[in-house]
């Protein structure tokens, strides 16, 4: 008898860690009433698994919607997937994950509040690297980034002093852009990144110009530098995880149905008064075709426009030298539909901290004529660095309406 399997995590919305021993009920949405289909458990790293003959589609009327109701021992309801049903789930694999969010947790009583953290608690935690055990940094680097840190508010702050050290600098291998290569070496591959946060553009860079032109070879970050002063109308994205099926369609198969991948959509906003600014925004505005967007995002989140879509997933950086895995937000596939410049960019971003992430734009030097072929090498395409940005989750919002008042993050 041919089998259909549901599947995927329970798991804590911030850290990603899974919860065990707790109760999955599979259910098919109904007009009248929800079928129950199966019920199963939640092992040690938070999976749940159940097989569904095929056979037992004949009892429906209509092809299934799947979701799911997870619940505690007691018969509690913690979570549900009513309001996102994976539709006419038919003789195929599905994964279904569940993000349990903390003040959830706290709710059914699976934890408590933490005390609210003291002022020297609160600056330990935003000076605290999350890096891999170890390092192959250069000591002397290390110690000067260290250094450096002592001096800043936090590593968001520490990111800042780069960036106003690199603003109208002309060279090209400045020592802020060691700092920060090294910094991304070192930085974890992160967990997950789900819904939006806001971001900065940090600097640009003319690719891997080396030798005595170097110095003053940086004319991007020199224009833009001295022209943005940092106010990029870019502030931030929005990670929406993709299904299956859409992996498949939007990829055109590249990317394993079965691995995780999204969907995110980048956001400016005009700044009143900042011409340069304005320019920038009118431009991306004519050239991608951005979205106006919704009210209630422009409320929450205080941008004004949506679009220049990329696809990210985790894999192999398209650099050579990076031996590590990061998170690819590529706009270079065919169904997103961007024009160049930006079809010739890969972003790839790292955890530098705990819902900090630092992130490098990658620009394609070559082929750039041709259509995008994802099964080409990288090599092929011979990737340079065209700048640096940050995003992160709203736990660093209160510090970024410090350091970046033109953001203006509503809290």
């Amino acid at each position: 008898m041919n089998r259909f399997r549901i599947f995927g995590f329970v798991q804590e919305a911030e850290s990603g860690r899974g919860m065990e021993g707790l109760e999955v009920e599979i259910r098919d949405a109904d007009f009248f009433v929800d079928d129950l289909l199966a019920v199963t458990a939640t092992d040690a790293q938070g999976a749940y698994r159940v097989d569904l003959p095929s056979a037992q589609q004949r009892v429906f009327h209509e092809k299934p919607d799947i979701y799911l109701v997870v619940k505690l021992e007691n018969g509690r309801v913690l979570a549900t997937t009513r309001n996102d049903l994976q539709k006419d789930v038919v003789e195929r694999d599905t994964e279904i994950n569940v993000n349990i969010s903390k003040s959830a947790r706290i709710a059914a009583g699976l934890e408590k509040d933490a005390p609210r953290a003291s002022a020297s608690e609160r600056e330990s935690r935003l000076k605290a690297w999350t890096f891999y055990p170890g390092t192959d940094m250069p000591e002397s680097l290390l110690r000067e980034i260290q250094e450096d840190l002592k001096e800043a508010s936090s590593i968001l702050g520490l990111f800042k002093k780069y960036m106003d050290e690199l603003a109208g600098n002309p060279d090209n291998d400045a020592l802020p852009f060691q700092k920060l290569v090294q910094i991304f070496r070192q930085s974890i591959l992160p967990i997950d990144i789900t819904g939006h946060v806001h971001g900065v553009w940090m600097c640009f860079k003319t690719g891997d110009q080396e030798g005595p032109l170097s110095a003053v070879g940086n004319f991007l970050q020199m224009l833009a530098g001295t022209a943005l002063d940092a106010q990029c109308p870019w502030v931030g994205k929005t990670f929406a995880e993709l299904p299956p099926d859409r992996i498949v369609s939007m990829t055109d198969g590249t990317i394993s149905p079965d691995s995780k991948a999204f969907l995110v959509i980048n956001h400016f906003r005009r700044m009143e008064g900042r011409i340069p600014n304005n320019v920038v925004f009118e431009f991306f505005n004519f050239w991608s075709g951005l979205a106006d967007a919704a009210a209630d995002e422009r409320e929450k989140y205080g941008h004004d426009k949506n679009g220049a879509m990329m696809i990210a997933h985790w894999g192999p950086s398209v650099r050579p030298e990076t031996v590590r895995d990061v998170l690819s937000l590529s706009y270079r596939w065919q169904a997103l539909g961007n024009k160049p410049p930006l079809s010739w960019l890969v972003d790839e971003v790292v955890q530098s901290a705990q819902g900090l992430y630092l992130g490098r734009i990658l620009m394609a030097t070559r082929k750039l004529a041709e259509p995008f072929n994802s099964s080409r090498p990288s090599a092929d395409y011979a990737y340079q660095p065209a700048g640096w940005f940050v995003i992160f989750s709203e736990d660093w919002n209160a510090e970024a309406k410090r350091l970046f008042p033109f953001l203006k993050i509503p809290m």
